[in-house]
């Protein structure tokens, strides 16, 4: 986790940097969506890929070439490719960060028993977005230029790459002694002996409310990022008071975070599911029924603060129902799953916002929660039945 927060304060500083040397250089808002995008595309894309390289591979070998790989990337962005080659670069950063995420997911995982692993994905979101905030708020102490910019993400990326080996090396090899993971203590402890299509499907098979839980999360995600600030700017009219806004959300995000994931271990993924929409539909509502800028700062704030609570507990719900062979798969899945819906989110949303304004896209986004609501209760109720069978 030190390595990869290292890592991720690049990645923060790489995803705001792109996009302001992008604009600097006169590229239009429709080309810096496109090329951005393209990340989504390479996460989904590396995820296939992961399942193999996780199988050939240690968790640190995967990790520490994923960040040696987006060091090199991001001298070449240094070039001024044009926008195919940024284009190129992007879904290629993608692809490589793809396998550090599958990486660190399948560690936490592999040594994390059910009763405690929604608590323990809500510190490694946590983790993440401290990380890629402080990154941000590096990239606005220096110049936003390309030099200064990429050359700092090469360098924490570098240093991420080493920090990896070096701690790794001071520690038991992963998976050396029993996990504890006790219904699981007769399936083999190395994600190597699960892999290929077989694999897939298992997973897919154990836990669809999990994976359409990633999946929702990357529309969610993705539209936060990219669509709901436009929103939140066409409501309070001014830069700062948006970004004041987003940063208060992702600052306090860190409540829910650990309020739902103690729910998800103590009462199961289903329920807290459950819970959580509910508390996102109340908020939409509110939001549809004004959106105004007392709306925003009220029913805008709790509806964005929830947002971040998706992820972990899709992610948990199938590595609680998974073998421990199935691990690399499950990691990959999951991860194609939200690059999915990281994909479909601008896509979906962006077009809501243009077409009918802020109402249209709330109410877009109140029927892209609502199938996970439905598949929780539905799930909840299938697995009640059988206990009680």
């Amino acid at each position: 986790m030190i390595a990869y927060s290292v890592l991720i304060a690049g990645v923060g500083m790489l995803s705001t940097g792109v996009t302001l040397v992008l604009e600097a250089e006169g590229f239009t808002a429709s080309s810096i969506g496109f090329i951005q995008s393209m990340y989504y595309v390479g996460i989904a894309l590396g995820s296939v890929a992961a399942q193999r390289w996780l199988s050939a591979a240690t968790l640190t070998r995967v990790f520490g070439l994923g960040a040696v790989v987006g060091c090199v990337l991001s001298f070449i962005l240094l070039l001024g490719p044009g926008a195919f080659g940024w284009g190129l670069l992007r879904l290629l950063h993608g692809a490589c960060l793809a396998g550090v995420y599958c990486a660190v997911e399948l560690a936490l995982n592999l040594s994390t028993p059910n009763r405690s692993r929604a608590r323990v994905f809500a510190l490694y979101q946590v983790a993440t977005y401290a990380a890629m905030a402080g990154g941000q708020w590096a990239l606005g102490l220096m110049l936003a230029d390309a030099s200064s910019t990429f050359l700092s993400v090469a360098v924490l990326f570098a240093v991420a790459s080493v920090l990896a080996w070096h701690l790794q090396r001071r520690m038991p090899v992963l998976g050396a002694e029993p996990l504890p993971i006790a219904r699981q203590a007769d399936s083999p402890r190395h994600p190597e002996s699960g892999t290929g299509v077989a694999a897939l499907r298992r997973v897919a098979s154990r836990s669809p409310f999990g994976l359409s839980a990633a999946l929702i999360a990357g529309v969610l995600l993705s539209s936060f990022y990219t669509v709901f600030p436009l929103v939140a700017q066409s409501v309070f009219g001014n830069v700062a008071t948006t970004g004041r806004f987003l940063a208060l959300v992702m600052a306090c995000a860190v409540v829910p975070l650990m309020l739902f994931a103690q729910i998800a271990d103590r009462w199961g993924r289903p329920p807290a599911a459950v819970g959580l929409v509910l508390l996102m539909l109340i908020a939409l509502t509110g939001l549809l029924i004004s959106p105004s800028a007392d709306a925003i700062w009220t029913y805008g704030f709790v509806f964005s603060v929830l947002v971040f609570c998706v992820y972990g507990i899709g992610a948990s719900d199938v590595n609680d129902r998974v073998a421990d062979r199935d691990r690399g798969a499950a990691a990959a899945l999951v991860m194609f799953m939200f690059s999915l819906g990281g994909c479909l989110g601008p896509v979906l949303l962006g077009p809501a916002l243009s077409l009918g304004g802020a109402r249209f896209y709330v109410a877009v986004v109140l029927v892209s929660v609502l199938p996970l609501g439905l598949m929780a209760i539905t799930t909840w109720r299938r697995r009640r039945a059988e206990i009680s069978g």
